[in-house]
C-alpha cells in the first residue's frame, strides 16, 4: 500500500502509524511494508493529527484528532471509537494538538479544548477565545500548541497577532 497520502504519523506499540487525509490508518513495523489497519469513521478530510495519549487506565493509546474531536484507536477491535472529547465542526479543528502534562489539548480556531481522560473524563474550553476573547484586530486561528516547562504556548496565524499564551488551569 502507498504511503504517499499519509499526513500524520505517530510511534506506538513498536510500530509507526500513519493517518491519511481520507481517514485510512496505516501501520508498519519495518518502515518498508505498510498495511491498512483501519478507517476513521468520518468523511475524507476530517483528520487533523495523530498522537499518543493515555486511556482511562493510564495505558498509552493512539488517538486520531479530527475537526470534531478525538477518536481512540482500539487495536484488538481494529477500529476507532469516539471519545468524550468532541466539539462542533471547525475547519481547522484539532490542527496542532498536543499532549501536555496530564491532558490532551486540541485547538479549533482560537478555542482550545482540554481533555483529561477518565471515568468520567473532563472536557473544558481553556483557550484565548474564552471570557471576552481576543480583540477583533487580533483575530486568527491557532496553528500549533507547544508545551513548555511552565506554560502551554499557542502559535496564532492571523491579523495583528504574532503569538499568544494559553494558561492551562
Amino acid at each position: 500500500n502507498s504511503t504517499a497520502d499519509i499526513k500524520y504519523m505517530a510511534a506506538f506499540n513498536d510500530a509507526v502509524w500513519g493517518l491519511q487525509n481520507d481517514g485510512k490508518l496505516m501501520v508498519t513495523h519495518n518502515l518498508t511494508d505498510w498495511g491498512e489497519a483501519g478507517q476513521l469513521p468520518l468523511e475524507s478530510g476530517y483528520a487533523s493529527d495523530l498522537l499518543v495519549y493515555s486511556d482511562a487506565e493510564g495505558v498509552a493509546q493512539l488517538y486520531a484528532i479530527t475537526k470534531v474531536g478525538a477518536y481512540a484507536w482500539s487495536e484488538p477491535a481494529s477500529r476507532f471509537f469516539k471519545t468524550q472529547a468532541s466539539f462542533p465542526y471547525h475547519p481547522n479543528g484539532g490542527e496542532g494538538s498536543v499532549v501536555w502534562r496530564d491532558a490532551l489539548y486540541m485547538p479549533a480556531g482560537l478555542s482550545v479544548y482540554k481533555y483529561i481522560v477518565g471515568t468520567p473524563g473532563t472536557f473544558a474550553s481553556v483557550g484565548p477565545a474564552d471570557d471576552d476573547g481576543l480583540p477583533t484586530n487580533n483575530s486568527g486561528r491557532i496553528t500549533k500548541l507547544v508545551g513548555t516547562q511552565f506554560d502551554l504556548l499557542a502559535s496564532v496565524a492571523g491579523s495583528g497577532l504574532l503569538q499568544t499564551e494559553v494558561k492551562a488551569p
